[in-house]
């Protein structure tokens, strides 16, 4: 599927054909926060999205957060 452009509706080839890597991303994005990964994160904020991932899962609505 590599090199097609589709337009219009993409939400179908979306679901039908693009791998969900919302997973890979809300996992990756968490560990950059918890590790406070470029000094930005206050402790409040990484202890209220590792409880948010708790709840949640790691799925699309985490990513969203994240």
């Amino acid at each position: 599927m590599l090199n097609q452009l589709f337009y219009w509706d993409n939400l179908e080839v979306l679901r039908r054909y693009i791998k969900d890597k919302t997973d890979d991303i809300a996992t990756q994005g968490l560990a950059e926060i918890q590790d406070n990964y470029l000094g930005h994160g206050t402790s409040q904020r990484i202890d209220l999205l590792s409880d948010l991932a708790r709840v949640l899962g790691k799925g699309s609505l985490l990513v969203y957060l994240v």
